[in-house]
């Protein structure tokens, strides 16, 4: 083979391979940063987070936003979101629509708590993702790590 050739193909295989090395340092960077997220937040004996909650059906043309906020203290929390509070206080569930003048209250189970408890929101990328260490942006005063998830399962329609 030319050596011409051949450098060629070396330096294509070398960009191949450091392109892979880096995508795994990022990788592990990501989920290191995570955990260590996670364990910080998890050795508090209550937080408090506002979030937005956001639709978008390109198909559909919808796009809608959402403010909401949790409490959590450990397994307990209180949500509020789109005009309804859920209180969980550890073995039963109430659902509070203030427009409806209606209170629901539902036992806990296993089932129904892992999909829709909010103190899992915080570990949920353990399964399912891999990570990118993405940019970092400053927002309001502050360096902002971001970090992709991308769903591993290729039909989900998880996108975070």
């Amino acid at each position: 083979m030319n050596k011409k050739i051949m450098k060629k193909y070396l330096t294509i295989i070398l960009i191949t391979f450091l392109s892979f090395s880096t995508f795994s340092q990022n990788s592990e960077t990501a989920k290191k940063y995570l955990d260590d997220i996670l364990k910080k937040v998890e050795s508090y004996e209550n937080i408090s987070i506002d979030f937005k909650y956001s639709l978008i059906n390109e198909e559909e043309n919808i796009s809608q936003s959402y403010k909401g906020n949790v409490f959590l203290k450990k397994e307990k929390y209180l949500v509020n979101l789109l005009g309804i509070t859920n209180l969980f206080d550890g073995e039963k569930l109430y659902t509070i629509n203030s427009e409806d003048e209606e209170i629901t209250i539902s036992n806990a189970s296993d089932e129904d708590d892992n999909i829709n408890n909010p103190s899992k929101m915080l570990s949920f990328y353990k399964e399912g993702f891999t990570y990118i260490w993405d940019k970092k942006l400053p927002i309001n005063g502050r360096q902002i790590q971001y970090i992709k998830l991308i769903p591993i399962d290729s039909n989900s329609d998880d996108k975070h």
